[in-house]
């Protein structure tokens, strides 16, 4: 019993206390496996899927995501891991998606659009300003972390507020608005079946993904994929870009299109 306390504790002195949590950590955490990519209908209804769900699905499969979202501690700690992800909160990657998504504080992006992040405008702040002129003032630590997504918003918002006070103090039009741009689904739905496929070959890929590099009975055409590989290259970099970060962009993105 003393030799096995002495070599728990040596064992404890050479790992380090938070590396030998980490490995419990992971043993005990639930697997999660990826749909099957070959089978579209073992993801569900994609078409039904609003932004914070596509966000969710894309993150989830960020390996780094992964290996910390299953560590524990405290709150300010997990602030910390959660930010470099745009997370307000962090949530197993194996948990599936409900409706704890839909809050407004699971997401950086979400302190900034519920004005957590923002302190409004002032006409009249601590400064010396004319008649005409106002102030913006938000948390840019906030707003780098939540990515692009936060920034768009922002200079939307702004956009929105002066348009207000020209309104308001001189009667006028405001600027017209300019159409949302919207993900396709169809696109976004590739990218993540691209990335359940791993370094599956692009002939693989094709009889399931691409059918406009098979033949007509549905089989590889070798010659096909062979001119379609840098079109399969880059829709594999923009699916690997998604999971790195481009995931933030459709947070605020309730609609998307087909």
């Amino acid at each position: 019993m003393r030799i096995l306390h002495i070599r728990a504790r040596a064992y404890v002195q050479q790992c380090g206390l938070e590396t030998i949590y980490r490995r419990l950590s992971m043993s005990l955490e639930r697997k999660w496996t990826a749909p099957d990519w070959r089978n579209p209908l073992a993801y569900g209804d994609v078409t039904s899927w609003g932004g914070r769900r596509w966000a969710w699905e894309f993150l989830r499969r960020n390996e780094d995501y992964q290996r910390i979202s299953v560590l524990r501690g405290p709150a300010n700690v997990q602030l910390d891991r959660g930010r470099k992800f745009g997370r307000a909160k962090l949530r197993p990657y194996w948990a599936d998606y409900s409706k704890e998504e839909e809050r407004n504080d699971v997401w950086l992006l979400d302190q900034v659009i519920t004005a957590h992040g923002w302190e409004g405008f002032d006409s009249k702040p601590q400064t010396s300003l004319t008649s005409t002129e106002m102030t913006v003032k938000f948390d840019l630590s906030v707003v780098m972390a939540s990515g692009e997504a936060a920034v768009n918003y922002l200079i939307d918002r702004i956009k929105r507020i002066v348009d207000d006070e020209i309104k308001y103090r001189w009667g006028e039009e405001g600027f017209p608005a300019e159409p949302t741009r919207r993900p396709s689904t169809s696109d976004l739905f590739l990218y993540l079946r691209l990335i359940d496929a791993g370094r599956t070959s692009s002939l693989e890929l094709a009889p399931f993904l691409y059918p406009e590099y098979c033949t007509p009975q549905g089989k590889a055409d070798p010659i096909l994929v062979r001119n379609g590989a840098p079109n399969i290259s880059k829709h594999r970099s923009k699916a690997k870009k998604m999971v790195g970060g481009g995931y933030l962009s459709l947070v605020p993105t309730t609609k998307l299109a087909n």
